[in-house]
């Protein structure tokens, strides 16, 4: 599929709108594929597994709305521009030159002893969203970028 846009105002804008709404349906309607849908108890999660994202709804409200950089599952990865100037071929330590320093970071330091690895992660706390960015395990690249509604940004790692 080509490359296509979504603007990070977009994705804000998408932000706490329910299933069924207008600017949801604009939406879904611009990318242009159907989702696979997975109904769970309280979390409804639209992937559009040709596009590279995926729309998570927390209670019929859009809690988060991620961007998939590399093959993970079935997703073809996102082929549109990352929100604030990024790229997914940015390095952990290149995306913090480009931010500054990041509200929380996770994942364990590159000189950990631990057995259980978990993929490094940063995220940046704005006024009306956050955002959060996953790793490769080596920190070389950004695998997936995760724009969150403020109500689920404080509490997701």
């Amino acid at each position: 599929m080509s490359a296509f846009e979504l603007t990070e105002a977009e994705l804000v804008d998408l932000l706490s709108t329910s299933e069924g709404s207008a600017e949801f349906n604009r939406f879904v309607s611009k990318l242009g594929v159907a989702p696979d849908i997975e109904r769970l108890e309280e979390r409804t999660i639209f992937r559009f597994l040709l596009r590279g994202v995926a729309v998570a709804l927390e209670r019929n409200r859009v809690a988060a709305c991620s961007l998939v950089g590399s093959e993970l599952g079935s997703f073809t990865p996102f082929s549109g521009s990352l929100p604030r100037g990024l790229s997914f071929a940015d390095s952990l330590d290149l995306v913090v030159t480009k931010l500054g320093e990041p509200s929380e970071i996770h994942g364990n330091p590159e000189d950990s002893a631990s057995v259980v690895r978990v993929r490094p992660s940063l995220r940046y706390d704005f006024a009306t969203h956050s955002i959060s960015i996953l790793f490769a395990e080596n920190r070389s690249r950004i695998e997936m970028l995760i724009v969150l509604a403020s109500f689920v940004a404080r509490i997701s790692p």
